[in-house]
């Protein structure tokens, strides 16, 4: 069915504008984007603000994060935001501007997605598919993600429909051009979020294979336009694949299969029942804003009518979508399912944490049989008010969770006590007991920390967290130290552990006992420690003497370190050790990096060495860079040289 670009243009305006009737609880009142204290304002801004902040103001492309947890590799962190093309956007506006319009961006393209696939894939006419699209930007689902701030699962949420509309065009067409947009949607998932991209994947294939089985048509040419259309994704991406498989081998990632932590947890069946259909129908409005990987809502109307639409497909098409429809319920029923106790063993299953990732295969499956019966209803005078009270419906379930209360801590520092920090003058760490530093502000104020709230940390570090913090965990935590720890432990960490790690104030609002921390100042609740054990950030060391090294140079990527007068050859970096770390001796002479006992970086320098230089310079990522650099090439070329008949996607 041909779609002009001026009705491809249309539609994607009017979903723009129905995004922002989404949005329009933000637009009354912002802080319920950009003030909840989520992930949006303590993981993604710092981020995206520390990227933005080391390319424009000190000329670095980042590929490690100095800023949290001693320091990681941000070129390995899968929530990166360092090749995702249109992060461009926030080196040129505002972060929260940015923000706001990136999403409305995402939401229209997903919308225009779901559109192409009721044009293309099921053949329903323009008002029935504009209906689809716009029951996609109000699902509910997309809503939890904008209350929780994953920015991630919102920029894939626009690409998923394209990978299934460019699944079922290769297979119908068997053009290339189709597998080129499949390659660069499923790409995009990639670099936004992971564990989407794995289920956008898996459904891809078994949608592909699906269609063999339904239309009985095996073609070897069509099979291996796929095939190559998925190695070529995994090519394009490898610039990033590459670095985060290389680091996930010694990251927390490996204890989520030796300790598996998978959410959400039902209490019953019919608390599942509730949250995938109405909460505010079956549950107490109190208890349904609460978990957001609960939130999981199609609407009550929503699932009569697709119920209708079922009727309409033939015996094959109810036997396949019964099939994938009750595969994810099994499956994201987590606790409640009958097959938990294999699932648990299954290290892909503890891998997802969150079972209703795969929520969005229902969601889309939910949307194609509301609008088959809207198209295939004889009573046309039906379709307008049906579609009104279908959007109306899921517009206030997503207008309710976007507007939830915010919930701001009371236990945060002032912001007289970042003024101070950063007022200090040399490199150094900061810790606080209880967590009281916002992630954001130590961005602004370009403090450097020891904790820190990430996705993944490195293994070594995670570890030697128990002797920084003189705290226990076995478990997987996206913080260090673990929320609950901070809050109810009265932490009472080592001065000489800290002061290794170059921590020079510790903050903590109940007394610290160690003697080697001195009280010189205070912030509301909260005191102001100065270790007198404090090391600089590179120093040379003999048995127990040590001797500062002048840090001629700094940067996330490269640190330069002069190496005359020294008081011994061992030179000790105050810095996570992490593969990819390569040291120079006076810029040229090779010198190996040593991993200490306590995590941190050690160089033996050769007498007559005047200055080392240290670089973050991953072989994996080069690696990456000439495959991804090649498939590029390849994807050009298979464009440029496919006939222009092709080129229709």
């Amino acid at each position: 069915m041909s779609i002009t670009r001026s009705s491809l243009l249309t539609v994607f305006l009017m979903n723009m504008c129905f995004s922002l009737v989404l949005l329009f609880p933000v637009i009354l009142n912002p802080q319920f984007l950009f003030s909840r204290n989520n992930d949006l304002q303590e993981f993604f801004w710092p981020l995206y603000y520390f990227a933005k902040d080391q390319i424009l103001n000190h000329s670095t492309f980042p590929l490690w994060n100095n800023l949290i947890l001693s320091g990681y590799p941000l070129l390995a962190d899968p929530q990166s935001p360092l090749f995702y093309l249109p992060n461009l956007i926030f080196l040129i506006l505002p972060i929260n501007l940015a923000f706001l319009l990136s999403f409305i961006f995402h939401i229209s393209l997903g919308g225009v997605g779901i559109y192409l696939c009721g044009k293309k894939v099921f053949n329903f006419s323009f008002k029935t598919s504009l209906i689809s699209s716009l029951m996609y930007i109000s699902a509910p689902r997309l809503a939890s993600f904008l209350e929780a701030g994953h920015a991630g699962q919102i920029y894939s949420f626009a690409w998923v429909p394209f990978v299934f509309l460019s699944t079922f065009q290769t297979f119908k067409t068997k053009k290339l051009s189709w597998s080129i947009v499949y390659i660069l949607s499923l790409g995009s998932i990639f670099l936004t979020h992971t564990i989407t991209f794995l289920v956008t994947l898996s459904f891809s294939v078994i949608f592909f294979l699906s269609l063999i089985t339904y239309f009985k048509r095996y073609e070897l040419k069509t099979v291996a336009i796929f095939i190559f259309s998925v190695l070529l994704t995994f090519s394009l991406v490898s610039i990033v694949l590459l670095p985060q498989y290389e680091w996930s081998k010694i990251t927390t990632r490996n204890l989520l299969f030796t300790n598996p932590q998978v959410y959400p947890v039902w209490h019953s069946v019919y608390d599942f029942y509730s949250m995938s259909t109405n909460p505010y129908i079956f549950t107490a409005v109190s208890e349904s804003i609460v978990d957001t990987e609960k939130w999981i809502p199609l609407g009550l109307i929503s699932i009569i009518i697709s119920l209708l639409g079922f009727k309409y497909l033939n015996l094959r098409l109810k036997i396949l979508t019964t099939l994938i429809i009750s595969s994810v319920i099994l499956i994201s029923i987590n606790n409640l399912s009958p097959f938990y106790n294999f699932l648990i063993k299954q290290n892909l299953y503890d891998l997802f944490r969150v079972t209703t990732r795969l929520w969005i295969i229902i969601i889309l499956i939910t949307i194609f049989l509301v609008a088959n019966f809207l198209e295939k209803n004889k009573s046309q005078a039906l379709f307008y008010p049906l579609s009104f009270i279908i959007i109306l419906e899921l517009l206030i379930l997503s207008w309710m969770k976007i507007s939830s209360p915010i919930n701001q801590p009371q236990d945060l520092a002032p912001l007289s006590l970042y003024n101070f920090l950063s007022n200090q003058t040399g490199q150094f760490r900061v810790f606080c007991t209880t967590k009281c530093f916002s992630q954001k502000l130590t961005a602004i104020y370009n403090l450097e920390t020891i904790e820190g709230y990430n996705t993944l940390q490195q293994l070594n570090y995670y570890k030697h967290s128990w002797e920084l913090t003189k705290s226990f965990w076995d478990y997987y935590t996206l913080s260090i130290p673990p929320f609950g720890i901070a809050k109810f432990s009265n932490i009472q960490p080592s001065a000489d552990s800290l002061g290794e790690y170059n921590v020079k104030y510790v903050v903590s609002p109940h007394a610290l006992t160690d003697q080697d921390f001195q009280l010189v100042n205070r912030f509301k609740q909260f005191n102001v420690y100065l270790n007198k054990k404090f090391r600089p950030r590179a120093y040379f060391v003999d048995n127990n003497n040590f001797q500062n090294a002048a840090l001629t140079d700094y940067s996330p990527n490269q640190i330069t370190i002069s190496t005359e007068n020294k008081l011994s050859d061992q030179l000790i970096i105050s810095e996570v050790y992490s593969p990819g770390w390569e040291a120079y001796g006076d810029g040229s002479k090779k010198l190996e990096v040593m991993e200490t006992p306590n995590a941190l970086r050690s160089i033996t320098v050769p007498n007559d060495t005047k200055s080392v230089i240290l670089k973050y310079q991953p072989k994996s990522f080069f690696y990456g860079i000439i495959i991804s650099t090649l498939s590029i090439f390849l994807i050009l070329l298979t464009f440029l040289f496919t006939d222009k008949s092709q080129n229709e996607a």
